[in-house]
């Protein structure tokens, strides 16, 4: 069960490891990001279920910090292989800035293929959309976006913004 699960967390973040290694919490000691990313999945976000390791979509963080996500994050579906995402401008709240850049992962949950959207937007905008691959069509896609400042030395965690059918 443990080899399992070690094994499927390996699988669906290597993947990600570029983001992993920048913008997931600050490395301690001997613990790379990456490192501490698999600890987490292994214990909270991935679960042996009748003799198969499964990943709880809603509890995977692929970035962990103390940058301000953006508020009232909020991503719909929408025709031609679009996702819409919109959010209140936080700037000056904490650290928050209005040049921080808006950063989007998409994961194809049959495939676990992932999509990744970085630094396409500020936080001053309050409205992107994404452009996604035709193959993506009729799929079932989970959606996570975070926030970086625009040097990339802090960010927010990123958060899970659902599961959507692209159409």
């Amino acid at each position: 069960m443990q080899r399992a699960i070690f094994a499927k967390a390996i699988q669906f973040l290597t993947p990600a490891n570029a983001i992993i290694s920048d913008y997931y919490g600050t490395p301690s000691g001997s613990k790379s990001r990456f490192n501490m990313a698999m600890s987490y999945h292994i214990t909270e976000a991935i679960n042996y279920v009748a003799d198969k390791a499964v990943v709880d979509y809603t509890k995977v963080v692929y970035t962990k910090g103390n940058l301000l996500n953006a508020q009232n994050l909020i991503c719909q579906a929408a025709a031609g292989a679009l996702l819409e995402l919109t959010w209140t401008n936080n700037s000056g709240q904490g650290e928050a800035k209005s040049t921080d850049k808006l950063m989007i992962i998409v994961v194809e949950e049959a495939t676990q293929n992932y999509e990744f959207f970085l630094k396409v937007d500020t936080r001053d905008s309050g409205i992107y959309n994404v452009n996604l691959p035709a193959y993506l069509t009729g799929a079932a896609v989970h959606v996570y976006a975070f926030m970086a400042s625009e040097d990339g030395k802090i960010n927010s965690t990123s958060q899970h913004l659902g599961m959507f059918t692209v159409v």
